[in-house]
């Protein structure tokens, strides 16, 4: 499915409920915000949005991670998640995804502001879920990590 520029403030919107569900169950339940940069196939950011109220202090770090979060992953069209190039000591973390192989009129989805990089890919996977963007029992290498799935599956059964 392509991403629809007009279609932002929906995204915004299911995201943000996507993160009011996941900060409860999250390594640091006391997190507020985040950002959600999303872009091409090819890793070009076309927006980066708050999510919620990530702290003042914070936006100009999780804005530059998010959006380099989706420009890395465009580096690499044979990757599906950003963890699979993540680089911690370069400040290059997981936490994006592609909404499908490359090449199949996808985009990529990059969430920066949670603790854990399985946090931050349940936020944009549940939100783009509940939209119906992607689909997990066609997309089963989107929630391969324990972590990620987990999250995922405990929202999927209480929705």
């Amino acid at each position: 499915m392509r991403f629809e520029y007009t279609e932002v403030a929906r995204y915004q919107r299911r995201l943000e409920e996507s993160l009011q569900r996941i900060i409860p169950i999250c390594s640091d339940p006391l997190r507020t915000g985040a950002f959600c940069s999303i872009g091409t196939e090819q890793g070009l950011v076309l927006v980066t949005f708050p999510l919620l109220f990530p702290p003042v202090e914070k936006w100009e770090k999780y804005h530059r991670l998010a959006g380099e979060k989706v420009w890395r992953l465009g580096q690499h069209p044979d990757h599906i998640m950003g963890r699979e190039s993540a680089d911690e000591s370069r400040e290059q973390y997981g936490g994006a995804f592609r909404t499908a192989p490359y090449g199949q009129n996808g985009f990529i989805v990059a969430v920066s502001g949670l603790p854990l990089m399985e946090e931050d890919e349940a936020v944009g996977m549940w939100g783009l879920w509940r939209m119906k963007e992607i689909d997990f029992s066609t997309s089963p290498s989107l929630s391969h990590h324990w972590i990620t799935n987990a999250i995922c599956t405990q929202l999927r059964s209480a929705a």
